[in-house]
């Protein structure tokens, strides 16, 4: 579908299937999707309120990570067996999702290597005052940014 292509959300034959079947097209839904009569999942929900890097991919491109979840990470084993490998595996593949550059291995390592540090100290990090987990989160994710942003850090420049 056209207006799936240009833009996210990743959607599932299951959550549009009476939307195929029965459409209703209005003048306040005039927008890419809605205007076809769809109306699709939320996909972020305030990312930038997140206190921690698991927080932030939970609500960010939440269709994406439902993806990966549903059809590697479980399929891997989840937590069962292997957790170290299963995320390392899902955050490579989720940077080579977004491009076949250095600079997106690079990206999804960075988080997979994160997250498993995080779910490895989640008791002490739960101490932290709020207010500096969630600088400290906004600051991880700006260099993410950086990392995602710049194919060839050697030619750019800020």
């Amino acid at each position: 579908m056209f207006p799936q292509l240009v833009a996210d959300p990743i959607v599932r034959y299951s959550d549009i299937e009476q939307q195929i079947r029965g459409r209703t097209v209005t003048m306040s839904d005039f927008g890419i999707g809605r205007m076809f009569g769809f109306k699709y999942n939320e996909n972020f929900r305030h990312p930038y309120i997140s206190t921690s890097i698991t927080e932030f991919w939970r609500r960010w491109h939440i269709s994406l990570g439902a993806f990966f979840r549903d059809f590697l990470y479980i399929p891997l084993g989840c937590n069962r067996s292997h957790q170290v490998r299963n995320i390392l595996v899902v955050w490579f593949l989720t940077g080579l999702w977004h491009g076949a550059s250095w600079n997106f291995i690079a990206w999804g390592m960075y988080y997979g290597v994160l997250l498993l540090i995080e779910k490895h100290t989640a008791s002490y990090l739960a101490k932290i005052p709020v207010a500096i987990r969630w600088a400290v989160t906004m600051l991880i994710v700006l260099f993410g940014w950086g990392l995602f942003y710049f194919v060839d850090p050697a030619r750019q420049a800020f």
